[in-house]
């Protein structure tokens, strides 16, 4: 389950989490996973006390500890991007999403050769779109039907 600590782009709101999870729960589904996304991670300086980081990860730990307490068999959580680990280390969880951090490797640096594979990438565009959506990142334009 994804919850939205401060991005506001994508999850359930911290307040909503154990309602989510309780429906989940009378649907038969187990939620296993908490993840969030860290908005300004990559801009911010982990030595002030109140950056906005912070504040995320502190909603995203009550988040997980209101997840544990329905009984919900949270076995994984993930909270830091390429800047997160690398920063924010209260931000290193079970995972890790270091996407950009492999996509700007140094050429020729010392683990070029190890992550080539990891910086290619295959994919097929898709038609998946609902009417009034709006593309993540701001974008002015929504899709029509």
């Amino acid at each position: 389950m994804k919850v939205d600590t401060g991005m506001s782009r994508l999850g359930v709101a911290p307040s909503e989490v154990v309602a989510v999870v309780t429906r989940a729960a009378a649907l038969g589904l187990d939620v296993v996973g908490v993840m969030t996304h860290l908005a300004n991670a990559d801009v911010e300086d982990p030595a002030q006390p109140d950056a906005t980081t912070w504040a995320q990860l502190d909603a995203f730990d009550a988040a997980i500890a209101a997840v544990r307490a329905t009984g919900a068999p949270v076995t994984s959580c993930h909270a830091a991007n390429s800047p997160g680990a690398m920063v924010f280390p209260r931000a290193r969880r079970d995972l890790v999403q270091v996407g950009l951090a492999l996509a700007l490797a140094t050429a020729g640096g010392p683990t070029d050769a190890a992550l080539a594979a990891a910086r290619r990438c295959a994919s097929s565009p898709t038609s998946r779109s609902c009417a009034g959506c709006r593309p993540a990142r701001g974008s002015a334009t929504a899709a029509s039907a």
